[in-house]
């Protein structure tokens, strides 16, 4: 499965993979504010080795898609669909030398409109820590919308720290389909 944007290739990973994906899945700036990491090498290629085993499951659940720049043809991160039903839940990672080029909104936007034109999701819903400015700003861009600020929910990087707090957002069909008709994305990009 391929998906396009204007700057990026989204598509399924593969086992040459590893190295794109252990740089910024050891880059403890880009992993503040997850819930996983800083990984091993066998770490990064079990993450690999899933990501090709759920590609290939029927029905998919799943989609972890690398992330592709055009010119440099080089994976720069990834973006994930995870189906619930109906619903679907949305994440994004990037190296950091490429944040700040609209890569994330790119890729991100792709996915929802693959969940919802032809996944035929109702809702798509993503969450951040809520000191990750950056995803929230990204999140709001897309044109979700705050559902909910949950408290003590994610556990912190720093084992002697409380946990920390997230927001939830989402967004559905009738929404992301006026927002496209609209041209508001057009506009960001």
């Amino acid at each position: 499965m391929n998906l396009e944007t204007k700057d990026l290739i989204l598509r399924e990973y593969t086992l040459n993979d590893t190295k794109d994906v252990h740089v910024y899945g050891t880059d403890e700036e880009v992993l503040r504010y997850m819930l996983w990491g800083p990984n091993t090498l066998l770490e990064t290629n079990q993450f690999i080795e899933l990501s090709i085993f759920q590609s290939v499951q029927e029905p998919r659940v799943e989609y972890g898609l690398a992330v592709i720049e055009k010119k440099s043809n080089r994976l720069i991160g990834g973006v994930s669909l995870i189906m619930k039903g109906r619903k679907a839940e949305i994440g994004w990672i990037l190296n950091r030398i490429y944040w700040g080029k609209g890569y994330a909104y790119q890729a991100a936007l792709e996915l929802l409109n693959f969940g919802f034109n032809v996944l035929k999701c109702d809702t798509v819903e993503a969450t951040c820590d809520t000191e990750n400015h950056r995803s929230y700003q990204l999140m709001r861009k897309l044109g979700m919308r705050l559902i909910s600020t949950e408290s003590g929910v994610r556990p912190s990087r720093d084992l002697s720290q409380k946990n920390r707090d997230q927001y939830r957002v989402e967004i559905d069909r009738k929404r992301f389909q006026e927002s496209l008709e609209r041209g508001d994305y057009a506009r960001i990009i």
